[in-house]
């Protein structure tokens, strides 16, 4: 298990190669402040943040770099709050890595990453 103290994730390899990421947004965290007062959201661009810190780190295991040549298909579905517990499945296939997170077994958005190798 890798642990990111700054944005306080975790993620864990599966025997199949694939990673599972958790995330819980802390409700004192400074990117709420302003997004939006009165009904905070953790901004989207922090959830790409933390999904491609994962990706990073488990390739650093391997001791590959990260080289992110385009993100596609970028989809925010539900928002996510406060507090939420945020499920972060990465799938890598080649050059290709999809990206989908969950909250309470709903996505709530997915992105594909495209690398340069």
């Amino acid at each position: 298990m890798q642990i990111d103290k700054e944005l306080g994730f975790s993620i864990d390899i599966q025997p199949d190669g694939n990673m599972v990421g958790r995330f819980t947004p802390v409700s004192d965290s400074h990117y709420f402040q302003g997004h939006f007062p009165g009904y905070p959201i953790v901004p989207g661009i922090i959830l790409l943040e933390v999904s491609l810190r994962m990706l990073a780190k488990t390739l650093e295991m391997s001791r590959t770099r990260l080289n992110i040549r385009l993100l596609s298909k970028v989809s925010f579905l539900k928002p996510v709050f406060p507090d939420d517990h945020v499920e972060i499945k990465l799938v890598v296939s080649g050059c290709e890595t999809k990206i989908n997170g969950y909250c309470d077994g709903e996505t709530v958005f997915r992105f594909i990453t495209h690398v340069n190798n």
